[in-house]
């Protein structure tokens, strides 16, 4: 492995494609605002998402909606997609 030139963790692309080898999440979200489609693990992760989006997000207010998920990277450098959006 010493041998092999590695991305940095934030450099990587999610393959746009289910991979069979990794872990499915199946509790998971995908946002709804239009062209976005990042995803989350829980509906507090979304809303604080949605901040991005939108300054003021109402406590009642969702667009997003559930989906399964898949990453490449647990801890920081943790990031989801939804393969089955492609």
């Amino acid at each position: 492995m010493a041998t092999l030139d590695l991305c940095d963790p934030d450099e990587v692309v999610p393959p746009y494609a289910r991979i069979p080898e990794l872990k499915v999440i199946s509790d998971g979200y995908v946002c709804k605002y239009p062209g976005c489609h990042s995803c989350g693990t829980t509906s507090g992760s979304m809303r604080q998402h949605y901040y991005a989006h939108q300054d003021n997000v109402p406590n009642d207010f969702i667009n997003w909606e559930p989906t399964a998920l898949q990453t490449f990277f647990d801890g920081q450098h943790r990031k989801y997609d939804n393969p089955y959006l492609y």
